[in-house]
C-alpha cells in the first residue's frame, strides 16, 4: 500500500509498531482477567454473534461455524 501511495501515514504505522511482537505475551497476560470476565458474563448466552469483514471474513466462518458450531456445539 506505501509503494502505491495509499497509505499515507506508513512511516508512523511502521513507528508505533515497530516493537508489538515483542509485548504480544505480555498483551495477552494482561487481558487475561478481562476476557475471564467476559467468559463468564456470556458463556451461557443463547448464541454470539460474530462480524469479519476483507480480508478477516474467511477467517470469521471458520472459527464460527466450523469450530464452534461443528466442533463445540455452540450456536453463532
Amino acid at each position: 500500500l506505501n509503494r502505491r501511495g495509499c497509505f499515507p501515514q506508513f512511516d508512523k504505522f511502521i513507528e508505533q509498531t515497530k516493537d508489538v511482537w515483542t509485548h504480544l505475551v505480555d498483551i495477552r497476560k494482561s487481558f487475561e482477567p478481562r476476557a475471564e470476565e467476559l467468559a463468564k458474563k456470556y458463556a451461557l448466552a443463547p448464541y454470539t454473534m460474530f462480524i469479519g469483514s476483507g480480508a478477516l471474513w474467511g477467517e470469521t466462518i471458520l472459527f464460527s461455524m466450523c469450530i464452534l458450531e461443528e466442533m463445540q456445539w455452540k450456536r453463532t
